[in-house]
């Protein structure tokens, strides 16, 4: 067993693998890669999923306010189609480290609506006292925070730890901390009715404290020390946020600015595209028209139009193993007047003009290229 063996198998029990989603959501190349990029680009996989990324240490932490590595994933696998495979591995290689948690992913509807994840079954879980097996320990850290989660604040209110909340099973949460489920709930309409900010899940601490205490909830060593609602008046802190916050929805909406022009360029490239192999598939056909057109009496060089159809025959329609003097003379005698056992004439011709490179003989000139 390995130094980090516990740590490694922690990560692969509560983690995804960035990259490990995105094979599943590409099923082994039954769905193209730009197909997946758009998949996660409408769902906005960047900014409702929480991102954890892997240091050289085997220790995962939190990525916080960068959505850049998930907008470049997506970049990366829109553009797969006219890049080429091997850009699928450098996307890869720069992905490796990034993370999503798999509660998250569990109660992310539109990957799990796809059925490619299974969700573990619910477990039962007996406790004689959750609140009072708990020690209190985890206060002293988490009080600290200069921002809490939805689930920090509703932990904080229901006097629970997060860490320990984290295990529960989903489904049965609110039988076993209904105090949390209550605390979550008033969270949650204080946030929709305007009362509370958020920005990338994340309330502000003193907020927090503010809005608890202009609802009488006054939790000792926590907002206890303030004596009279304040968050009327904005502070430093919540300006600064408020102001960041606007920065970053700017740069969020110039973003989605970018992918929908390149979306758009992408689009138009392969109509461009299209429209090419269309019109060479047309000119091929428009070429070998005019050399069959017998009416064109001015042009019509039957020798040709009868070695085109003899090569054809030979090496696409009718390839038997046979030497090619054999097949040509068989079908020149079917489809031709000609003399075939005459030397100089045009069934020898036609002969030699459709023996293959490879075949050609000594005293024959090679020097067909300049």
């Amino acid at each position: 067993m390995g130094l980090l063996s516990k740590e490694k198998a922690l990560i692969q029990n509560d983690y995804f693998r960035v990259w490990d989603i995105v094979e599943m959501l590409s099923k082994e190349g039954c769905h193209s890669w730009d197909e997946v990029g758009q998949f996660l680009g409408h769902y906005d996989f960047d900014t409702e999923l929480t991102l954890y990324k892997q240091d050289a240490y085997c220790r995962i932490n939190e990525v916080h306010n960068n959505y850049l590595p998930i907008r470049k994933l997506i970049d990366g696998l829109n553009m797969a189609w006219l890049e080429g495979e091997e850009s699928i591995q450098r996307i890869k290689l720069d992905m490796i480290c990034y993370y999503w948690a798999k509660h998250e992913i569990f109660n992310f509807k539109p990957i799990m609506d796809l059925g490619i994840i299974e969700k573990p079954q619910t477990q039962v879980v007996t406790l004689q006292s959750v609140q009072e097996s708990r020690p209190d320990k985890y206060k002293f850290f988490l009080y600290k925070q200069p921002l809490f989660s939805i689930d920090e604040c509703a932990c904080i209110i229901s006097d629970y730890d997060p860490l320990e909340v984290q295990k529960y099973p989903h489904n049965d949460i609110d039988e076993i901390a209904p105090d949390y489920s209550r605390a979550y709930s008033f969270i949650s309409s204080a946030i929709e009715a305007n009362k509370l900010n958020v920005f990338n899940y994340k309330v502000n601490a003193d907020d927090f404290r503010e809005y608890l205490a202009s609802e009488n909830i006054i939790i000792a060593e926590f907002n206890d020390q303030i004596t009279e609602p304040l968050y009327t008046e904005p502070t430093q802190a919540h300006a600064e946020f408020e102001k960041i916050n606007a920065s970053l929805e700017l740069d969020l909406a110039i973003e989605k600015t970018k992918v929908e022009k390149l979306n758009e360029e992408i689009d138009h490239l392969k109509a461009e595209i299209a429209k090419w192999e269309a019109s060479q598939a047309v000119q091929q056909d428009c070429l070998l028209s005019q050399i069959f057109d017998e009416s064109a009496t001015e042009r019509y060089a039957p020798d040709l139009a009868l070695s085109i159809k003899l090569w054809e025959h030979i090496y696409i329609t009718n390839p038997k193993s046979d030497s090619h003097t054999n097949k040509a003379i068989k079908w020149l005698k079917n489809n031709t007047g000609y003399e075939v056992s005459k030397k100089a004439g045009s069934a020898s011709k036609i002969r030699e003009i459709t023996t293959p490179f490879v075949s050609w003989g000594n005293l024959r000139d090679k020097n067909y290229k300049k």
